[in-house]
């Protein structure tokens, strides 16, 4: 087959295309041709599973930073205890030391 038929063939396909260009054609190495349109499609449905892990993830690492919160908090908490404890066992010792005199 020569350049010829090819090229007609293709000019046939760009006439087809009109003003608004629908769907262009490519031909392969393979052979049957395949259309912009579905690439574009493959690649945008890539892009919003892309998009979609992220914001997962993005609610991943906000509920950790939550029991992160969380954690810190109880820690405040049991240390608040603990000086509460401390302050009553001086109370304690200062009453032994000062004994009521009569």
């Amino acid at each position: 087959m020569g350049w010829g038929p090819l090229l007609s063939r293709l000019h046939e396909l760009r006439g087809q295309g009109g003003p608004l260009g629908a769907p262009v054609l490519l031909l392969t190495p393979a052979g049957p041709p395949f259309s912009l349109g579905l690439l574009l499609q493959q690649q945008q449905q890539q892009q919003q599973q892309q998009q979609q892990q992220q914001q997962k993830q993005q609610q991943q690492q906000q509920q950790q930073q939550q029991q992160q919160q969380q954690q810190q908090q109880q820690q405040q908490q049991q240390q608040q205890q603990q000086q509460q404890q401390q302050q009553q066992q001086q109370q304690q010792q200062q009453q032994q030391q000062n004994p009521s005199f009569h």
